[in-house]
């Protein structure tokens, strides 16, 4: 149950004068969170998911060159306990295609700032990161990135407590896999369609693996008393399939239907098989590793057996004409008991498509309403449950004709 989750961090900033880096483990999307959070082996473009795998800036950067995904306002975390949280996030990046036979290397490059605020306890948490990334095609995608990034956070309220200020600075690494296998493409050839009337039918089937691990770093946030705990360290595994078609009709080209089944499990590492936090006594303690993911791939990712310290955060995404798409899903394990999540998405991106093909006789507009995508997302989070929330980001993409 989340609510007592944040009570004990509440209680424990008072009592033990404690704090720690829950929030940026927190997954940033609502686009993702529509579908229970999973966003690992994220096949669509969305500037958040960066965070939760570094890999994808590169990905990304093999479908667009640059996109920016924020948040309008803060996100109201548990409105009663003054929790807000808010996101930031950007990359660019250019496909090299076609360098040695069907070779194609992508490169990226990404910012983010993220900010989480307990208002009603003066205690804020701040992450600021700096990604890079590299895709290479080549009947498969395979993406690798790095997420250099700097975590701080200050408890306020302890100056008036007679104690030294409690919070932390501290530079950690994320990384990430991505792979994606067009399924149809390997089987049936990539230019393989369908004839129906004057329309030809395109169908497409992908299979993607993402790999991330995040706040991985034995370094501690210290309190006035030298206790310390490691930040929240996770791995990630998850896998999403997409099906769907696109009807071409002379040079008009949209995605009429995609159907898409994500799933990560996530491994919370500074906890431990019962759910208790790992720390140390002293600063002495200093050299005490993280212990071993636990994830497994065939219970935990595919099947999907949450515990105490893993979650499974999947769901099911629809989309229409590359306008409207809407999301179901849960997550469960770990500190949550079964939670369910919804949301949708509109955008611009069949519309303006149709707009050039009927009316535009400009090719360098033309560049303008093919390339440009503009997403609107809203989500619900722990529906139906005392402290629902709601959330919502834009996300801004731009594709460029060369």
């Amino acid at each position: 149950m989340r609510i007592l989750l944040f009570l004990f961090i509440a209680t424990s900033i008072f009592a033990q004068y404690h704090v720690s880096y829950h929030a940026s483990t927190i997954p940033e999307s609502p686009a993702s969170f529509a579908i229970g959070g999973a966003s690992s082996a994220s096949q669509h473009v969305d500037a958040m998911n960066i965070l939760t795998n570094p890999a994808l800036v590169g990905f990304y950067a093999s479908k667009v060159n640059m996109a920016y995904g924020f948040n309008p306002g803060n996100e109201n975390w548990y409105k009663d306990l003054g929790i807000e949280l808010q996101t930031n996030s950007m990359f660019t990046g250019y496909k090299f295609k076609n360098l040695y036979k069907n070779l194609s290397l992508s490169l990226g490059a990404g910012y983010s700032f993220k900010d989480y605020n307990f208002t009603y306890y003066p205690y804020r948490e701040t992450s600021e990161s700096i990604l890079l990334g590299l895709s290479a095609e080549y009947y498969v995608s395979l993406s690798f990135g790095v997420n250099i990034k700097r975590l701080k956070e200050d408890q306020s309220l302890a100056t008036t407590m007679n104690v030294d200020k409690i919070g932390s600075n501290d530079n950690v690494i994320d990384w990430g896999l991505h792979l994606l296998v067009p399924v149809k493409d390997l089987v049936c050839g990539k230019d393989r369609s369908y004839q129906v009337g004057d329309f030809s039918l395109k169908p497409n089937f992908d299979f993607s693996f993402g790999y991330s691990k995040r706040n991985i770093s034995n370094m501690k946030e210290y309190n006035s008393y030298s206790v310390f705990y490691f930040p929240d360290a996770t791995t990630t595994m998850g896998y999403e399939v997409d099906l769907g078609f696109t009807a071409m009709y002379k040079e008009l080209s949209i995605k009429v239907l995609n159907i898409a089944f994500a799933a990560d499990a996530v491994d919370n590492m500074t906890y431990d098989i019962y759910g208790v936090r790992y720390n140390g006594l002293t600063k002495y303690h200093e050299n005490y590793p993280l212990p071993n993911t636990a994830l497994k791939l065939f219970d935990n990712v595919f099947g999907m057996e949450s515990s105490n310290r893993i979650t499974i955060r999947k769901g099911w995404k629809f989309s229409l004409l590359e306008t409207f798409s809407y999301g179901l899903g849960n997550f469960v394990g770990g500190s949550y008991y079964d939670s369910e999540t919804s949301g949708y998405s509109l955008s611009t991106s069949g519309l303006l498509k149709f707009i050039n093909y009927k009316f535009n006789n400009n090719k360098y507009v033309g560049y303008v309403l093919n390339g440009l995508q503009i997403d609107y997302n809203y989500a619900e989070v722990f529906k139906g449950q005392e402290y629902e929330v709601e959330m919502d980001s834009y996300n801004i993409s731009i594709k460029l004709p060369f």
